[in-house]
């Protein structure tokens, strides 16, 4: 499930479900990449997340890195509201990643946590 919404630039955002995320995660051992400064990564983040800065130079280089050269492997992108997720979402799509997603922001992260406690449960 995709949800379309407009950004400032009226450019249509898509994020996707937490429990879309959720299952690339848990069945497909995606990437979760949080593109926050550090200091936003620093005060909470998902559980196993990398942290990139959205604008950092080396964001493909590093992601390269992390998915050790799969294009294919899965990567799920999140910020505080869902821009800079959609900017880093899009230039790992122009570099060639195949299967990147943006979850939002920090309530989706809410909703993601909830459901990774009750699958625990």
């Amino acid at each position: 499930t995709v949800l379309g919404v407009r950004g400032l630039s009226d450019k249509k955002i898509d994020f996707v479900h937490p429990k879309v995320a959720k299952k690339l995660v848990d069945e497909e051992g995606a990437l979760i990449l949080d593109v926050r400064g550090e200091r936003e990564f620093q005060g909470g983040a998902l559980p196993g997340a990398q942290n990139i800065p959205h604008d950092d130079p080396d964001l493909i280089e590093m992601v390269a890195d992390m998915t050790s050269d799969d294009l294919q492997k899965p990567i799920v992108v999140y910020d505080k509201v869902g821009l800079r997720a959609e900017t880093a979402k899009e230039a790992l799509k122009k570099a060639g990643h195949t299967n990147v997603v943006n979850l939002g922001g920090v309530k989706e992260l809410e909703k993601f946590i909830i459901l990774s406690a009750e699958a625990k449960a």
